[in-house]
């Protein structure tokens, strides 16, 4: 009985892919972001290890929000801009449109709503 654990029947539990398409993959405005934050580093010529000793977090940590594996969250985001001397919005330029259009739920936003990708 120690190992015991309720859960909700099927039916009822919601799809819990913390921002990811529904295959699994990241999400492609992550990895965008992601790319972003990578290529900024790199114009300042920061290594890996400068910019995490600069934020106080890991490299490692660094290296997934460079690849889109960990999501970046708006107060880290903000700090990045501060560490590498850009705005926020610099993250988010040069976006194509159809990544620009994607949701963590698997839907893509349309002119007339939502629709699911399949």
């Amino acid at each position: 009985m120690a190992n015991y654990r309720a859960s909700a029947p099927t039916c009822l539990k919601r799809y819990n892919h913390r921002g990811r398409q529904p295959d699994g993959a990241p999400n492609p405005i992550d990895v965008h972001v992601g790319k972003r934050l990578k290529l900024r580093r790199n114009m300042l010529k920061l290594s890996l290890t400068e910019l995490a000793m600069r934020l106080g977090i890991s490299y490692q940590q660094i290296q997934h929000y460079e690849k889109g594996t960990n999501r970046i969250t708006a107060s880290r985001l903000w700090d990045f801009s501060l560490a590498l001397k850009t705005n926020v919005g610099f993250f988010f330029e040069d976006m194509d449109e159809q990544t620009a259009t994607y949701l963590p739920s698997g839907q893509i936003i349309a002119e007339n709503g939502l629709s699911r990708i399949d």
